[in-house]
């Protein structure tokens, strides 16, 4: 009997060789995928951090305003209030006159 000669598969050796550059494809299409999606994680932040700078703008705004709004009321307030200050004096003192004179009569 002889022997079986040992061949070399060479459909064996041409399958892995096919699985490699398959198996290479799709993991450059996965970094592709990966990279597209760091990409639009990018673009995502980069309009999420306007549309928050203008609504901090806007707020930031409309407290300015309504603050010289209260700075306003405040300074008319204690400008009354100065003004009720120099009535109650002018009340004390007429209140003491008064009471001056009422005892002066009696």
């Amino acid at each position: 009997m002889s022997k079986p000669t040992p061949t070399t598969n060479h459909s064996q050796s041409s399958i892995n060789d096919d699985d490699d550059v398959t198996s290479a494809v799709k993991s450059k299409e996965i970094v592709n995928e990966i990279l597209q999606e760091l990409t639009n994680s990018a673009q995502l932040k980069s309009v999420l951090q306007g549309i928050i700078e203008n609504v901090i703008e806007r707020k930031l705004a409309k407290i300015s305003e309504d603050l010289e709004k209260y700075e306003g009321k405040i300074f008319d307030l204690e400008n009354k209030l100065d003004e009720c200050q120099v009535e109650l004096t002018a009340i004390k003192k007429a209140s003491s006159e008064w009471t001056d004179e009422r005892e002066k009569l009696n």
